[in-house]
Order: structure tokens, then sequence, then C-alpha cells
């Protein structure tokens, strides 16, 4: 027998268990001193993470053979495997939440251990407002906890001046509706009041983003779940007349506001079918109908030489006119109109058409109901010059920004407008729809006037639209005299009117705009980089941004971005979350794009080795960590029941349930299946995300030429030429689509 074979037959002999028996195997596999952990009182999680350790060859004398729990134990060995001082937290004293905490801010250079007494939720939020440059030592003295404390630090974060309307009282939650409603532009001082819910908050901010009268429903007494059916009825532009009082539960007054949203929806499709049908000329009496009214004409007596039918339903009249009947005037013609009951819809042509001696003898339409006719819908006027990345850009004479100062006006709402209503022929009005209003704008930098349509600069700087949302930020302006050589790092937005020089490190928390070229620097922004010049990378550029990047030409630099545009890309590293445009050509290097990349032409006449790659090329990767983790998190719980049943066994309920290993394994259960599912979530949005890119497409206008390497999601293409394109993955294959 091997020399294994009898240690384990030793430790079973011990009677360790089968789950402590595969770890001690699975060390003395891999040449470990397993004494240890080779100890029967440790559990077999707790010999999982010495052996860990022991495989690392790390020191794991900081946490084996001390009293410490296995989540403790990870915490070390993690802390040990990222060389941090673990002296400051491997100590008994402290939970595992605090020493995660802890070594967390070790990492980030932060020390934390003299606030370990203030408990793992307070060391979290203080490391993360260290890290964000925030100070909330004050809000913590004055008593918020950390759910609060988290709000705050997000309303910081926001640029909120929040201070004013903070309440010891209110949930965390509640504090978050109030720096979203901040950021939002709304008047926060109509719901931030403790006798409001954080639910009550959130349906009163929301209607105020959307512009309705929120005083209709902003009552105490109303639930979070009535407001909410008044303020989509109200967003809607539905009568909530009808269903608005107190005396509705929400669920009748969902049912009542579903139902007449179907009743609007049916009749404007109804009316937009019979305008259709008008412009079409398909909408007048037929065969079928002329008989039908023909012979309620002749039901009506002899004696009277003029006859008028009004259909059922009230959208046609129809006339007619004995033969031989002398000629009426126009006024006769509209009294008997009117004395039969038509009132509306009249063709006032055919009138005088009869009236000069037509259409005797003949049933026609004289009347047909008017259609009602929905009102505009909201927009926005912007005072100033924004730039279309969708269409071709001319490099020469693009402004890349507006500049703006303290107090002018940007951008002036105009407000959804009433609808017209129709008749009937007798009549009988038929509503009309109103036009929705829009969300009130979102960003920085700016204040919205009284008349919640006027939004004014609160700085000087420059202004933009991203991402739908306003931004008004500080401008640093560089002359043209010379060119940039010193590192530049600035809170808000650089324009450079001249070249950057090589090994220049320039970053804006805004955009970057260089007038000039660039030729190996580094750029780094957090919204756009436009370059009216090119750059000229000498391999050492590199182009980062969090939006667009935009330039003439690019050539041996390495980009990345959320979508990027030049004329052509010469020997570049390019990676666009979303897209890749050039007006001329990529020849050589590396591209890749998530969902798709525009160009003329790929490579070139010699073949220059070209890759381009789009789609979910890391797929694979992130599967294979998927489950790894999981692996590792479904051990985890198998080893923690086996000890739970073990307890269960040894002890009756009444003992066990007081003693504090039985207790601590529960809860690790319970934490351990709550990250499975995190995990879970985490990989259903990563898979969500990935299904965007399965139909990213290659469009090539001119020639892909030898040399050219394609990779769509996991269909390859080499060094086929082709011309006029488009390339696409279907069935693990790429699908050459050829245009005309």
């Amino acid at each position: 027998m091997a020399d294994s074979e009898k240690m384990i037959e030793k430790y079973k002999a011990q009677g360790y268990s089968d789950y402590q028996l595969e770890e001690i195997r699975l060390g003395l596999d891999e040449g470990l001193d397993v004494s240890q952990y080779a100890r029967i009182d440790y559990l077999a999680i707790q010999m999982r993470q010495i052996r860990f350790g022991l495989e690392e060859k790390l020191d794991v004398s900081w946490y084996a053979g001390r009293n410490f729990d296995w989540f403790q134990m990870e915490e070390i060995r993690i802390g040990l495997e990222k060389g941090l001082d673990v002296s400051c937290y491997a100590k008994e004293k402290y939970s595992y939440e605090v020493m995660r905490e802890i070594r967390k801010g070790l990492e980030d250079g932060i020390e934390l251990e003299r606030f370990a007494a203030a408990g793992a939720e307070f060391l979290r939020e203080l490391h993360k407002a260290v890290k964000d440059k925030q100070n909330i030592l004050p809000y913590i003295k004055a008593g918020y906890d950390p759910e609060q404390l988290a709000e705050i630090r997000h309303a910081l974060n926001n640029g909120c001046k929040i201070d004013q309307y903070l309440n010891t009282s209110y949930r965390g939650i509640a504090i978050r509706e109030i720096w979203k409603g901040l950021k939002n532009g709304v008047d926060v001082s109509i719901y931030a009041k403790p006798e409001y819910s954080w639910m009550q908050m959130r349906e009163i901010r929301l209607g105020l983003k959307h512009r309705v009268d929120v005083s209709v429903y902003a009552k105490e007494l109303y639930s979070w779940e009535q407001m909410r059916e008044i303020r989509i009825g109200m967003q809607n532009k539905i009568d909530i007349s009808k269903y608005k009082s107190m005396v509705h539960s929400a669920a009748d007054m969902r049912k009542i506001r579903k139902r007449m949203e179907k009743e609007l929806i049916d009749a404007e499709a109804e009316y937009e079918l019979e305008r259709k049908q008008h412009d079409h000329g398909i909408d007048r009496i037929n065969a079928a109908q002329y008989n039908e009214v023909k012979r309620a004409v002749e039901s009506i007596a002899d004696t009277q030489i003029v006859r008028v039918v009004i259909s059922e339903d009230k959208k046609k009249a129809f006339w007619y006119i004995e033969p031989d009947t002398v000629s009426l005037t126009k006024e006769a013609i509209e009294s008997e109109l009117k004395r039969n009951g038509v009132v509306a819809g009249i063709d006032r042509a055919l009138i005088d058409e009869i009236a000069s001696g037509g259409r005797r003898g003949e049933v026609v339409t004289i009347a047909e109901r008017e259609l009602p006719v929905k009102g505009a819908d909201g927009y926005y006027e912007f005072l100033f010059d924004t730039i279309k990345p969708d269409e071709e850009l001319d490099f020469e004479n693009i402004s890349w920004y507006t500049k703006t100062h303290r107090g002018q006006p940007l951008a002036i709402y105009h407000a959804a407008k009433p609808g017209k209503p129709g008749h009937l022929v007798d009549g009988t009005e038929i509503p009309a729809g109103s036009g929705k209003d829009i969300p009130v704008l979102r960003g920085e930098g700016f204040t919205l006037l009284g008349d919640k349509k006027t939004y004014i600069a609160e700085i000087d700087g420059c202004v933009a639209i991203r991402n739908k949302s306003l931004f008004v930020e500080r401008l640093l302006v560089l002359s043209g005299d010379n060119a940039v050589t010193e590192d530049i790092d600035f809170n808000g937005c650089i324009y450079i009117k001249s070249d950057v020089h090589t090994r220049v490190r320039i970053h804006a928390t805004g955009d970057i705009a260089v007038d000039g070229s660039v030729s190996g620097a580094s750029l780094s922004c957090m919204g756009s980089i436009f370059i009216r010049g090119g750059v000229h990378g000498d391999g050492e550029a590199s182009i980062t941004s969090v939006e667009y990047v935009i330039g003439k030409y690019f050539e041996n630099v390495t980009i990345e971005a959320c979508d990027i545009i030049s004329n052509y890309y010469m020997k570049c590293v390019i990676k666009a979350s979303d897209s890749i445009k050039a007006y001329s050509k990529i020849c050589g290097g590396v591209v890749y794009a998530g969902k798709k990349i525009e160009t003329v032409d790929i490579g070139n006449r010699n073949g220059a080795f070209t890759k381009v790659t789009l789609g979910n090329v890391r797929q694979q990767n992130v599967q294979h960590k998927f489950r790894q983790d999981m692996e590792e998190i479904d051990k985890q719980i198998r080893l923690l029941n086996e000890a739970l049943d073990g307890m269960k066994k040894r002890f009756e309920p009444e003992v066990r349930n007081t003693m504090p290993l039985f207790l601590k394994l529960e809860n690790a259960i319970f934490t351990k299946e709550t990250e499975k599912k995190s995990l879970i979530s985490n990989m259903t949005e990563v898979t969500r995300q990935q299904q965007q890119l399965n139909n990213a497409v290659l469009r090539i206008k001119g020639m892909m030429h030898d040399g050219t390497y394609v990779e769509i999601n996991d269909g390859k293409l080499d060094n086929v030429p082709l011309s006029n394109v488009e390339l696409v993955n279907r069935n693990h294959s790429i699908d050459v689509i050829q245009h005309k």
C-alpha cells in the first residue's frame, strides 16, 4: 500500500469524515505538509483554506492552528496572496466581514483598522468615500447609519447639494429618492418630507420628472400604488378624474386605467386607419352601403322631396333629392340638414353642387365625422450646436465646443400641445389625445428656471449633450502658440489649440479636443476625444475615452472607446465596445468592435495582415470562469452542509441551537447560497449583454484584400478577397451577403 494511502487509512481510523479525508488526500497528492491542517477538530472547509494557502506557498501560520473560522481564514489567505500586511486584521476579535473591509482598504492603500470597532458596513462606506475623495465623517458623527451614508455618498459624487434636505429619520432609500430628484433638476422640497414613505417619494419624483401636476396625488393618504396609477394615467394623458378618488383601491385604479388606455389606443388606431382610407378614397359609400341607404331613403315618405339618413354610428349622413326637384339655395340645404340633426363634417363643396342643380336622384354622402387630431409631443430646443457623429464629419471645419457663460440660456422646453377634438355628424365631440411631455433634462452644471422650461448655465465653460443628458463643464483652453509638452489632469473639458508632443499624458473628467495633431502621447477622459489633426502613434500613443474617439486619422496607435470614427486607421490596436467607422480604410493592426464595423476598404494590395474581430470573442472564457466559480461555491456549500449534518446527528436541537458553531454554519450556508444567487444573476446579465453582440456586422463598401483575417463570434474567415459585402455570423459560420 502506498504511503499516502496508509496515511489516509490512519486518519480514517481516527474518525475523520469523508470530506476531511478528501482534503488530506488532495494535499498529499500535491506533496503538501498536511500535518498543518490534518486536525480532526477542523471542519473540511477550514482544511480547504489551509490547503489552498500551502499550494500557493503562503505563510499559513497566520491562520492555521488558531481559532479562526473558514471565512476569516479565507480573508487572511487572500491578503497573503496579494502581499498585504495581514497583521493589522488577522485577529480573532474581528469578524470576517470586518477583515474583508480592512483587506480591501489595504489593497487601495487605505488604512481602516482604527475604525474597525464601527463595524464592517461603516468600514465599507468609509473605504468608498476615501476612494471618491469625499468626507463622510460629519455624517457619521451626526448619527447616519451605513445605508444612509451610502446614499449620501452617492449624492456627493453626483454633485447634489443635499444637506438641507437630510434627516436621520429617513431610510437610506428615501435619501436616494432625494438625490435622484436633485440630479434630475426637480423641486425635491415637494416630497422631501418625513410623512412620505420612500415609495411615495419615488412616485412624486417620477411625476415631477415627467412634468405632471403632482399636486393631484401628492397626498399622504394615497398609498404609493394609488399614486403610481394616477401618475401613469396623467403621463399617458387619460382622464384620471374617472378613477383618482381615494375610494378606489390601487388594483381598481389599475383596471380602470388599463381599460381607458386600451380604449385610447384602439381609438387612435381606428382613426389612423380611417385617415388612410379617406386619403385613398376607399371610405366612400360602396355598392352594399348604397343599396342599404337607398332602401332607407325610399322608406321615408314620398311626399318629402329631400330625404336625409344618418348612419347608426353617426359617422356619416346621406342625402337624396328627387330628380325633377327645382334648385335649392345653400341656406335651404343647410337648414334641411340641421332639421335632420346633421351639424358637423358637412361637405360644403357638395352643397354648392346640389344648389347648382347637380346630383339629382343620387344618394350622396353629405357629411362625415371629423376625426380628432392628436396633439404634438413636447420637445427641446437646444440653443447651441451639437456634433452629429452619425453624419460624415468635416474634420477641417467642425467646431468641437460651444462655449457658454454663467446665466446663458442653453435649452428651452416646448410643452406638449393638446389635440384638436373631432365630431360625429350630429355634433357629438370626439376627444383628442394630447401630445406627451418628455422628462426634464438630466446632467450637471445648469439650472432649470421657475418656468420649468428654460435651462441656463450655472458656470462658465462649455456645453454638450451626452447620453441624452445636458452637461456644462469647466473648460481649460490652451492657446495655439506652442505645442503641449507637459502632463495635464483637469476636472472638466480641455481644448488644445496646438499639437500634443510625445510622452505627454492628458486626462480630463469631461471631453478633450485637439486642433492640431498628436504624436506618441496618451489621452484619456470620461467623455469623448476629438482630434482635428491625426495621431502619429509611433507605437506609444494611446487614446482612451468612455464615449467617442473621433480623429482625422490614426497611425500606429492604441484606441479604446465606445464608438470610434476616422478617415483611416493604419497599424492600430483598436477596441470599441460598440462601433468603428472608417470613411476610407482599415489597414494593418488588430481591430475589435462589439456591434458594428463600417469601412470602405480593409487591408491593402500588398496583403498587410489585418485582424478584424466582432461580437462575443470572450464568451467561452466568461462561461469557463463562471463554471469554476460555481463549482467552488457548490463545493463549499457541500462542506458546510456536511459539518451541519454532523452536528445535527451529535446534538439534540435544544443543545445545538445555542452553539455558536452551529449558528455560524447556518449563517455561512445562507451567505454562500446568496453568493450563488448573485453569481447566477451576474452571469444572466453578462449573457444578456453577449446576446446583444450576437448580431455583430462588418460592412465593406469597397475591397477586403488578401491578408485580412475576420472573426465574428465563433465564425472565421481568412484571406478571402471580397468587395461590397456585409459579413455576419449565422449558424456558427460567417455568412457573406453581397450588395448590388
